[in-house]
């Protein structure tokens, strides 16, 4: 696990100090070592950077950047099936298989690469360089060009660090934030640094110039399974992906949240016979009768399959270091998990350097509200004119259908003001937080047109695309690194979500959210209530925290009209917002935090 930079000099005007500074910014996601390549062509000069997080070896002969005969790679990420990738004796380590990998096969086998990864490869031979990303995006990797350089780097801090890039803000990208919560890829908050996405290769001729972007994802086809054949095409490549993911020369642990995944996980853990297993386990409440539900099944969950509880207490008190844990992202991200994850990562430091994490479940096996929601929309309300009508009229409709209706509009209840009849539509407003209606949410999205028959499917891959990429898996890496550890993703295994994505999306959730998962954990003799209870997002109970008088300070920055924020904000809705807040008349707790990190972070950068 490393930082990666590189710099393509183009008219040569560079010394080495551009790229070391490069390093220096980006020192926490490497700080076993740090190292330089340089190579002079023609016209142009190239620069490779890379600090190292010595996991998978901790031999020296690891350290990046790694040269062989005048070509280098930098690389950041585990390839899981590095042992066969070839046969040439070099599987000692996944940096050098994959150089080796890359030598003889440059583009043409990635879709073969199994773990996450972000890469530059130099080819003294072609004259060429490789930049590429996993097919999830586990690993980020952003770039810059001018006419004077092109940049790229592990993190958008270490573009910037170079001093060659002017720091300038992209506004368009607020619109799409104050909706859904993170920015719009491929661009970014900043104007001409632009994101690598998923799955993608860019090759670059250096001396040319000319790039070609490639897309290297597998494609699935659909099949048809029995429910038998499910859980056991289910169990066998995650149980793998698991045992991959234990394996590292420093000690690990497992972020316990006491949900289905995480839980999961550590049975599977338990399987494999790795003993008293670290598990890492959030509190936010000093009295163990009053804490949430998940904290109580993840007691339970360790002490059933042998986990040793390392349990973090978070308090309101721990909202005073949000302006620390904000500067630690590259970009706003609108989502409590980013402060858990970076105060629990910090808290595991003290003891591992590895966690293994349940993030990509939800989005692979339908396990989110929205996804319950929008299947019961589609099945029950979108066709359906009269129960749009009952719908919407009735306080509480599970209290006026027949049992056999209950449980479906009981969940769309929640969601009914969101319903149109337009699918698309009806799903973005699902993902949505629409409270600012001088916004045109319009602009936020090219329109898509959804027919009853792709429209599920179609949010599923919404939700693996965009949100999982830029939500889960950005805040995940950057909280996690900026602590030094490496975040481990085992449902995000490419034999797992391929195997996943050749499922019937109906069936993905015709049984009720995540009944895969369910049905295998249920195999390891774990108790129905556990099972059936309600989903617990992974955040803080911040709209609870924040109504306390003793943090009043937190929120000043809210009310100051002076404050960046309300250049694209009007000041009177979001004291209109907090004042509601405040009064318990609405709950806008996710709206807040995506304001108050918003402006913390425009202070921060400008």
């Amino acid at each position: 696990m490393c930082g990666i930079n590189l710099i393509i000099d183009k008219n040569s005007t560079l010394d080495d100090s551009y790229i070391l500074k490069m390093n220096q910014r980006i020192l926490h996601r490497g700080p076993d070592s740090t190292g330089i390549f340089k190579s002079k062509l023609l016209r142009s000069t190239i620069f490779l950077g890379a600090n190292r997080l010595a996991i998978q070896n901790t031999s020296s002969a690891s350290n990046q950047p790694l040269e062989a005969s005048g070509s280098c790679l930098i690389f950041n990420g585990e390839i899981t099936n590095y042992k066969n990738l070839n046969n040439n004796g070099t599987e000692h380590s996944d940096t050098s298989s994959l150089y080796h990998f890359l030598k003889e096969h440059s583009t043409g086998r990635l879709h073969e690469l199994v773990g996450m990864f972000a890469f530059v490869f130099y080819d003294k031979g072609e004259q060429t360089l490789l930049l590429a990303r996993d097919q999830h995006g586990v690993k980020p990797l952003y770039h810059f060009e001018d006419e004077k350089y092109f940049i790229a780097s592990s993190e958008i801090k270490g573009i910037l660090a170079s001093g060659l890039v002017e720091k300038k803000l992209n506004a368009r990208q607020i619109n799409h934030y104050l909706r859904f919560k993170y920015c719009e890829a491929p661009g970014t908050f900043f104007e001409n640094i632009i994101e690598l996405l998923p799955g993608t290769s860019m090759k670059i001729s250096l001396e040319s110039g000319k790039k070609t972007l490639s897309n290297f994802k597998k494609v699935s086809f659909k099949t048809t399974y029995s429910k038998d054949e499910l859980i056991k095409n289910l169990e066998s490549p995650l149980l793998n992906s698991t045992a991959l993911n234990l394996s590292a020369a420093v000690p690990s642990g497992l972020l316990l949240s006491g949900g289905i995944d995480s839980t999961l996980l550590l049975a599977m853990i338990s399987k494999l016979g790795s003993g008293k297993y670290p598990c890492y386990i959030v509190s936010t409440s000093t009295n163990e009768l009053a804490d949430s539900p998940d904290f109580k099944y993840a007691l339970e969950a360790a002490k059933q399959f042998g986990g040793e509880p390392r349990v973090l207490n978070v308090s309101e008190d721990s909202l005073f270091r949000l302006p620390q844990v904000i500067a630690a992202l590259d970009q706003p991200i609108a989502d409590s998990a980013s402060m858990l994850t970076y105060l629990i990562s910090e808290f595991a430091s003290q003891e591992v350097k590895v966690l293994l994490s349940g993030a990509g479940a939800d989005e692979y096996f339908a396990g989110y509200n929205r996804h319950k929601a929008f299947y019961y929309y589609l099945k029950y309300i979108h066709s359906n004119r009269l129960a749009k009508t009952l719908l919407a009229a009735v306080p509480n409709p599970s209290k006026t259908f027949g049992r056999s209706l209950n449980a479906k509009f009981t969940i769309l209840n929640k969601f009914k003001s969101s319903i149109e009849d337009d699918p698309f539509a009806t799903f973005m407003n699902f993902q949505s937080m629409n409270f600012l209606p001088n916004f045109n949410h319009d602009e936020t999205l090219v329109k898509e047109k959804w027919t009853l028959e792709t429209s599920f499917p179609s949010a599923l891959n919404f939700d693996r695309a965009r949100y999982l990429r830029s939500d889960v898996l950005a805040l995940t890496d950057v909280m996690s690194m900026g602590q030094s550890i490496e975040v481990r993703v085992p449902f995000l295994d490419q034999n797992l979500t391929n195997f996943a994505e050749t499922i019937q999306e109906d069936e993905l959730i015709k049984g009720g959210r995540k009944w895969m998962l369910k049905t295998l954990l249920k195999n390891y003799n774990v108790s129905d209530a556990f099972i059936n209870r309600p989903k617990y997002g992974f955040g803080l109970p911040f709209g609870d925290w924040i109504r306390k008088k003793e943090l009043t300070d937190l929120l000043a920055p809210l009310m100051d009209q002076k404050m960046l924020l309300f250049e694209y904000v009007e000041y009177h809705q979001v004291q209109k917002i907090l004042h509601e807040h405040r009064s318990y008349k609405t709950n806008w707790a996710t709206e807040i935090w995506a304001l108050i990190t918003l402006q913390i972070w425009l202070d921060q950068n400008f």
